[in-house]
């Protein structure tokens, strides 16, 4: 297994997603890390039915991932990696998931969030969250659309504190 992209979006399997990063990555598969999801059969079939043809959709709760990825049976593909939210990757960190680089694409609509670039705002506790996994050295950047350009999260920490 190749994964080629960790994104952060809160709308996980969406039109951007879909049209965009799938191909722009030479993305077959994509994993959902998500313990709600992984739990509701219902809510995962309607996340596995957005995916376009030919994309084979897996969904995880963050336990199972991680026994998955150290059992060494998490299958093969060019793999997007999708979480939800800045807490589903400090739980996959601090359970030794390999995380390298994580793209922020969507974390949005936070009563009382500071809004970084459109679609991407922090809340005081994403931002915790956020000092703490890149405590783990972790490469942590914005981007929405391969389109447009790249942020590091050096850049959106001065503008949510500024």
């Amino acid at each position: 297994m190749d994964i080629k992209l960790i994104r952060m979006d809160y709308r996980l399997i969406h039109g951007q997603v879909v049209t965009k990063w799938v191909k722009q990555m030479m993305i077959n598969r994509i994993i959902i890390v998500n313990d709600e999801l992984a739990s509701n059969d219902f809510l995962a079939e309607v996340y596995e039915m957005a995916a376009p043809a030919g994309i084979k959709v897996d969904i995880y709760g963050v336990n199972e991932i991680c026994q998955k990825q150290a059992d060494g049976t998490l299958g093969e593909g060019n793999v997007l990696l999708l979480l939800k939210d800045v807490g589903t990757a400090l739980e996959l960190a601090k359970l030794g998931f390999p995380l390298k680089e994580i793209q922020i694409g969507g974390l949005g609509g936070k009563r009382g969030g500071t809004t970084i670039l459109p679609g991407i705002s922090f809340s005081k506790e994403d931002v915790a969250v956020l000092e703490e996994l890149k405590k783990r050295e972790l490469v942590i950047y914005l981007n929405v659309l391969p389109s447009e350009p790249t942020m590091s999260l050096e850049k959106a920490l001065e503008k949510f504190y500024s």
